[in-house]
């Protein structure tokens, strides 16, 4: 998200959006080949498993990955854009809605239970996000820009 503020000036965010996605893909593709080379599925573990596994696209398949993907670009498009005129330890807590809704679909989907050191990490993590919030208003820097990027 640093990059994205110092490049905001620059670029546009459908430039950004664009460039992360593209990077994303790349890297993808090298991250499965590279897995596929090393052979992973010689291990005997579930992540790898389930990662390395053949997969069957049929179109409904392809028509959830395809809304999937074109509700992520719409999402990370307006984190991007907020990030662009906003101060960047303002924004980062209302990104902790995530962890509330990784709780709730981890239980519903697969019925995950929290254990105290998921609560323990959780708390770090908010608990520092608030604290940055906090002495960032004590310092009275702007919470967004003043003037509009283009």
């Amino acid at each position: 998200m640093i990059i994205i503020k110092k490049t905001s000036e620059k670029d546009s965010v459908y430039t950004q959006t664009f460039h992360m996605h593209l990077s994303a893909i790349l890297f993808a593709i090298i991250l499965g080949l590279a897995g596929n080379a090393i052979e992973f599925s010689q291990y005997n573990n579930v992540a790898f498993e389930f990662i390395f596994r053949s997969w069957e696209m049929n179109s409904n398949n392809f028509y959830l990955l395809v809304c999937v993907g074109i509700l992520a670009i719409i999402g990370h498009t307006l984190i991007i854009q907020a990030y662009r005129i906003g101060f960047p330890p303002t924004i980062a807590p209302f990104e902790y809605v995530n962890l509330v809704w990784a709780i709730i679909i981890g239980n519903i989907i697969w019925n995950e239970q929290l254990d105290i050191g998921a609560y323990i990490g959780i708390g770090l993590i908010v608990g520092g996000g608030l604290y940055i919030f906090y002495r960032e208003t004590i310092r009275n820097e702007l919470v967004a820009i003043d003037k509009p990027l283009r």
